[in-house]
């Protein structure tokens, strides 16, 4: 049965009045009440000129990496509309990108993290960006930042036992880097020993495949560069770093939903019972280990 909306004023069912042709909405549904008179155009979005398939194409062809102003056109080529402003499109991937978002566990007792460098407008203006990978869900988490400092990498941790569970118990055992000094001193004071940091000082011993294959993707991304239209080239490189972390925010969020839709809750239950009993016999071990010794 079908839900119809209800009267502002008066609180009575509304019935259908025909259709209307906007500007920039295009053919909009109006609503009509017997009881006091008064019409009503069915919204999509409150507070949003345009209608909802073209701000959920714009943020999905934003998210495929798409410059802004290929969104623009692609949008008047799809469903002739003209936006006249990038920076409306830009406003839109802020605005729902949390709609992707969400918190998930790291199943793994191994993460891979690596840093690369990302291009921007300005050649003097460096944007790195930090990525640790769980090798059994393959889900990513992020952190972008100007500089490759201690600092920067600290940061980096601190995100990193955001989206870890609160035991320390199911926390993964080890985290293999490259051969960056700064990812040391940082899980040190993050985690507090508890986890181990691996080194890899050769990829061909021991290599870091996870994450590397992972920044071969890194061309769909974009040359960073301020969204507003009167500021192609900004003076300073806030805007710069703002379009990327908008960018690099919902592309993050969808990847990792896209991956999640093919984990079903079967295997993402297996994966921490297995982590669960594993840690556990870990945690047995250890302790008739300290018993025979004192003994």
């Amino acid at each position: 049965m079908e839900m119809r909306p209800r009267c502002p004023k008066c609180g009575a069912p509304l019935i259908k009045n025909g259709r209307k042709k906007l500007k920039y909405r295009g053919e909009v549904q109006q609503w009509l009440c017997k009881r006091c008179g008064s019409q009503k155009r069915c919204t999509d979005f409150k507070g949003y000129l345009y209608p909802r398939r073209v701000i959920d194409t714009a943020v999905y062809l934003r998210i495929k990496g798409l410059k802004l102003a290929d969104v623009q056109q692609s949008l008047e080529r799809i469903f002739e509309i003209t936006v006249k402003s990038l920076t409306t499109i830009c406003n839109w991937v802020k605005s729902f990108v949390l709609l992707f978002s969400f918190v998930f566990r790291v199943a793994s007792e191994l993460l891979h993290v690596d840093e690369t460098l990302l291009k921007t407008a300005r050649k003097d203006e460096k944007l790195w960006l930090w990525v640790a990978k769980c090798p059994k869900t393959k889900l990513k988490i992020w952190h972008l930042s100007r500089e490759r400092s201690e600092r920067e990498a600290e940061r980096f941790m601190w995100k990193i036992r955001e989206h870890l569970p609160v035991s320390v118990l199911h926390w993964p055992k080890r985290i293999r880097s490259d051969s960056l000094k700064s990812y040391y001193p940082a899980i040190m004071k993050v985690f507090n020993r508890e986890i181990e940091h691996e080194r890899v000082k050769s990829f061909k011993e021991h290599s870091n495949n996870e994450i590397e294959e992972f920044f071969r993707c890194k061309h769909k991304f974009p040359r960073f560069r301020s969204s507003y239209p009167h500021h192609p080239i900004p003076r300073d490189n806030y805007h710069n770093r703002c379009a990327a972390k908008s960018f690099l925010e919902s592309w993050f969020n969808e990847h990792n939903a896209r991956i999640v839709r093919k984990l079903n809750r079967e295997q993402l239950k297996m994966i921490e019972i297995k982590n669960f009993v594993s840690k556990f016999a870990n945690t047995l071990r250890c302790f008739i280990m300290l018993i025979l010794e004192r003994t």
